[in-house]
C-alpha cells in the first residue's frame, strides 16, 4: 500500500473551526480528531498481545479519534485496530491545516505536506480547499492513485457524486486493488441510492481487508436501507466483534432491529451507544423514536430533552418530540416544537404538516390551510396533505381554497394510496370503490375518518358516526386520522345529547 492511502469515507462528519494553538496540546486529547505527521509507514503503531509488545503496519485511515491520552502517547485506533502512538507524531485535526501549510511554505516540493495539507482541509469540513489541494497533488503526481481516491472523497462530501465516481473510478483503474478507492465509490453510489452497486463495491473492500470495521458498518447500512434487516444485522455483528468500543455500530444494529420492530433489542443497543458515548446525539434520538413506537411518551420525551441539548439545531428532533407531545395530548407545546423546528429548517414539509394537523384538531382551521398549503408548496404531490387542506377549508366555509386543494391535487394524481382519496373527493369514484381500494387495516382507518368528515360536513352525521365509530374500535392509534376520527365522533355525540 502506497504511503498516501489515507481518506475517510465518512464525509459527511465535518469538524469545528479553528481552536487553541499549539501550545495548548498539553491539554487531553481523548476524543479528539488527529492527524499523523509522518508518512504511515513511519508510524510506530503497537499494543500489548498477551504480555508481548506487538508492532502492527498504521493504516492512516481517517477519521483517527483519541481513546486515551497518556504519558506521551496516545491510544487510536486507525480503522482496523486499535492500539497506540506517540503523540508528537501527530497534531490535532483543528490545527493540522496551518501546520501542513507551514511545511508546504517551507518545502513546496514536499508533496506529502501538500497531501496532508489537503486531507486536513477535508478533516476540517473546508472541502474546496481540499479539492484544490489534491488537484495540484495530482497534477504533480498523476499516476498516484491516492490523490484521485482522496478528492473522490472530498467530491462526496459536497454532494456532488458523479464526480467523486468519476474521480474513484481513476484510482481503481491505477490501482486494481485499491480497497479505499472502493470504499469511496460505494459511499458515493449508496448517497445516489443505487444501493446495488454499493453493495458490490463493499464486497470487494471487504474481500480485501476483512479487519475494516466502517465496511461491514456501511454495507449494514445499505443491507438495512433496502430493508434486508438480517444481513444488516449480520454485517452490524461483525463490526461490533471488529470493535466493541464503536458506539456507531450499536447505533446502527439499534436501526435494524427498530426496522424488525424488535424494539426491546433496539432499546438494548441504543442503550450501549450511549454508554460507549454519552455525547451521541442520534444515539438519544433513536432510542426517542423507539420509546415513541412502544407508546412511551414520557420516555420519548426525555431521549429527545437529552438528545436536544446535545444537538440543538437538529430539526427533525423537535419533531419527534412534537409528535410525542401531541400523542399526550400537550398540543400548545408541540406546536411551539413545531415552530421551533420551522424556524431551523423553513423547508421542512414535515413540521409544517403536524403542525397543520394540530390545528385542524384545535379546529382553528385558517392555520390548518396555510400549513397544508405550505406542505404542498414544498411537495407538489403530497396527498395527506391535500386532503387535510381540503376538509379544513371546507370547516371553514372556504370553498374556494377547498376547490384549490384539489385542483393542485389534479396535477399528477397516482393510483397508490392514499391517492384514492383524492379521487373520491374529486368524485371520480365512490364510497364503495374507496373501501374496496382500502385493502388492509392502516388504509381503512384513513378512508373512513374521511369519509366521517366528508358525511358530517354534508350533515349526514348518522353515517359520519358510523366511519368514526369504526375506527375508534377497529382503527390504527398511531394515526393522525385515528385521533381526529376520536375527536369528531366526540363532536358529533355530544350535539347528540
Amino acid at each position: 500500500m502506497k504511503a498516501h492511502h489515507l481518506g475517510s469515507v465518512v464525509v459527511a462528519a465535518t469538524f469545528a473551526a479553528l481552536g487553541p494553538s499549539v501550545t495548548a496540546q498539553e491539554k487531553s486529547w481523548k476524543g479528539e480528531s488527529v492527524i499523523h505527521t509522518k508518512p504511515s509507514e513511519d508510524i510506530k503503531f503497537s499494543d500489548v498481545v498477551e504480555g508481548k509488545r506487538v508492532f502492527f503496519p498504521f493504516s492512516g485511515l481517517f477519521p483517527i479519534i483519541v481513546r486515551e491520552d497518556r504519558d506521551g502517547r496516545v491510544r487510536i485506533r486507525d480503522g482496523r485496530r486499535e492500539g497506540w502512538v506517540d503523540k508528537s507524531d501527530f497534531v490535532l485535526a483543528r490545527d493540522a491545516p496551518a501546520y501542513f501549510d507551514r511545511r508546504v511554505q517551507a518545502n513546496p516540493k514536499d508533496t506529502w505536506a501538500l497531501f496532508m495539507r489537503a486531507q486536513s482541509w477535508f478533516e476540517k469540513g473546508e472541502f474546496d480547499n481540499a479539492i484544490r489541494d489534491f488537484g495540484e497533488y495530482i497534477r504533480l503526481n498523476p499516476t498516484d492513485s491516492s490523490g484521485f481516491n482522496s478528492r473522490g472523497n472530498a467530491w462526496s462530501a459536497k454532494m456532488e457524486y458523479d464526480k467523486a465516481i468519476k474521480d474513484f473510478d481513476e484510482a481503481v483503474r491505477l490501482e486494481p486493488k485499491y480497497t479505499m478507492a472502493f470504499a469511496g465509490r460505494g459511499y458515493a453510489f449508496g448517497a445516489k441510492h443505487d444501493y446495488d452497486k454499493a453493495i458490490k463495491d463493499y464486497d470487494i473492500v471487504i474481500r480485501l481487508d476483512p479487519t475494516y470495521t466502517w465496511a461491514f458498518n456501511a454495507r449494514g447500512d445499505a443491507w438495512r436501507t433496502k430493508k434486508q434487516y438480517d444481513k444488516a444485522i449480520g454485517d452490524y455483528d461483525e463490526a461490533i466483534r471488529l470493535d466493541p468500543k464503536d458506539p456507531k455500530s450499536f447505533h446502527n444494529r439499534g436501526l435494524a432491529w427498530y426496522g424488525k420492530s424488535e424494539y426491546d433489542k433496539a432499546i438494548r443497543d441504543y442503550d450501549e451507544s450511549i454508554r460507549l458515548d454519552p455525547h451521541y446525539a442520534f444515539a438519544f434520538f433513536n432510542r426517542a423514536l423507539t420509546w415513541h413506537k412502544m407508546k412511551e411518551y414520557d420516555k420519548a420525551i426525555s431521549d429527545f430533552d437529552k438528545g436536544i441539548r446535545l444537538d440543538p439545531n437538529d430539526a427533525p428532533a423537535f419533531v419527534g418530540r412534537g409528535r410525542a407531545r401531541y400523542y399526550k395530548q400537550e398540543y400548545d407545546k408541540a406546536i411551539r416544537d413545531y415552530d421551533e423546528s420551522i424556524r431551523l429548517d423553513p423547508q421542512y414539509a414535515f413540521a409544517f404538516y403536524n403542525r397543520g394537523t394540530i390545528s385542524f384538531r384545535k379546529k382553528e382551521y385558517a392555520k390548518a390551510i396555510r400549513d397544508f398549503g405550505e406542505v404542498i408548496r414544498l411537495h407538489p404531490n403530497e396527498a395527506y396533505s391535500m386532503t387535510l387542506g381540503h376538509f379544513a377549508a371546507r370547516h371553514a366555509a372556504d370553498s374556494a381554497a377547498a376547490a384549490r386543494f384539489l385542483k393542485d391535487s389534479a396535477r399528477d394524481v397516482k393510483e397508490d394510496w392514499p391517492y384514492p382519496v383524492i379521487r373520491f373527493l374529486r368524485g371520480e369514484i365512490d364510497e364503495p370503490q374507496l373501501l374496496k381500494l382500502a385493502d388492509n387495516n392502516d388504509k381503512q382507518t384513513e378512508a373512513r375518518c374521511y369519509l366521517g368528515m366528508d358525511h358530517a360536513i354534508k350533515g349526514r352525521t348518522s353515517d359520519a358516526r358510523a366511519h368514526f365509530r369504526w375506527v375508534k374500535e377497529n382503527g390504527n392509534t398511531t394515526f393522525i386520522e385515528y385521533g381526529i376520527a376520536l375527536a369528531e365522533l366526540e363532536r358529533l355525540e355530544s350535539k347528540a345529547e
